[in-house]
């Protein structure tokens, strides 16, 4: 008979002790109720895909390969990933089989719509974007500059 290894032992502890706790994530500790989901708004990319792919569904839940192409290309200029847009159509197709209706999916799924994470998009308008053609267009008009000075003397 093998023998049996006693020198480790298993312990219960609660939560908050032992070695382990104090490297655990603040999101990890947190209670259900603490760790609510933000509130989708109309503009919001998510829930605007998920009220478009609600309305291009079929009643049974089933969205066709073509409309699913053109709510991709949409998600896409919206700024989602393939991924996000698969995880919505997923989303309300789970609250059509659980037994939503179609024009209420997206609202009855909204608490795992706003757990989609949005990428960070930058804005166009920002100086930082435009920095490089700035710089850029000053260094042309320097060059011209100094060419027509040097033309004219």
């Amino acid at each position: 008979m093998p023998e049996r290894n006693t020198s480790r032992r298993l312990r219960l502890v609660r939560p908050g002790e032992g070695r382990r706790a104090s490297r655990r994530p603040e999101t990890l500790r947190r209670t259900p109720a603490e760790a609510t989901p933000p509130k989708l708004t109309a503009t919001d990319p998510r829930w605007v895909m998920a009220v478009r792919v609600a309305e291009a569904m079929e009643p049974a839940g089933v969205l066709p390969a073509d409309k699913r192409e053109r709510l991709t290309r949409m998600g896409r200029m919206m700024g989602l990933t393939p991924f996000d847009i698969s995880l919505i159509v997923a989303v309300i197709q789970d609250q059509v089989r659980r037994g939503h209706q179609l024009d209420r999916a997206a609202s009855a799924g909204a608490d795992q719509l706003a757990m989609i994470l949005l990428k960070k998009q930058a804005n166009p308008r920002s100086l930082r974007s435009w920095l490089p053609a700035i710089i850029v267009t000053a260094a042309i008009l320097a060059a011209e500059a100094a060419l027509l000075i040097a033309w004219l003397t």
